[in-house]
């Protein structure tokens, strides 16, 4: 006696749900693949897009960090200019930003504008402290004050301006100034 396979038995309509035999199905199958192919490509492009968007955005903001935390303090004792010397005496505040900081630029602004720049390991040739003229030149630490003294300034000063130099030197914006610039006594 031959052995016969029943048609519909429970293993045969098992295997077909599992494995499906038409070419529809098999379609439905590749298409999803496809969809998924095509999502996971698109989301690392737009990713691209955004990481390089927000990167260039957090540089920023480390300007906007320390905006505040570096100021010209608005002492006539300490900010005057000496006629006779023809020198600006600038008194420099850093709050807590010391860390973040490589230094600063100070802008004296009048008929003749100069830039004096001042960072951990170099600084202008026309500035010197106003304590120690012949010391090494410093930046003041956290909550701290300094005041320097630029030479070579033909004119009273119409504005004093102070910017962050951020570490790895990027100049951000002016973040203090001064106009009420009297003579010293």
């Amino acid at each position: 006696m031959a052995f016969q396979k029943n048609k519909n038995s429970k293993e045969d309509l098992l295997l077909s749900n599992i494995l499906p035999s038409s070419s529809r199905s098999q379609s439905e199958v590749v298409s999803t693949v496809l969809m998924i192919l095509i999502s996971v490509i698109a989301i690392t492009i737009i990713a691209v897009f955004v990481v390089n968007f927000v990167k260039n955005k957090t540089e920023s903001s480390k300007c906007f960090d320390v905006l505040d935390m570096v100021e010209i303090e608005n002492n006539p004792t300490y900010n005057c200019y000496d006629n006779i010397n023809k020198v600006q005496n600038v008194q420099v505040h850093f709050s807590q930003a010391n860390l973040s900081l490589d230094g600063f630029k100070i802008e004296i602004g009048g008929a003749d504008t100069k830039g004096i720049t001042i960072t951990r390991t170099s600084h202008s040739p026309e500035a010197t402290m106003y304590e120690n003229p012949t010391g090494p030149v410093e930046l003041p630490g956290d909550n701290e004050e300094r005041t320097y003294k630029v030479t070579g300034i033909s004119t009273k000063p119409d504005i004093l301006r102070v910017y962050p130099i951020l570490k790895g030197g990027k100049i951000c914006q002016s973040s203090g100034s001064m106009t009420n610039i009297g003579l010293c006594a």
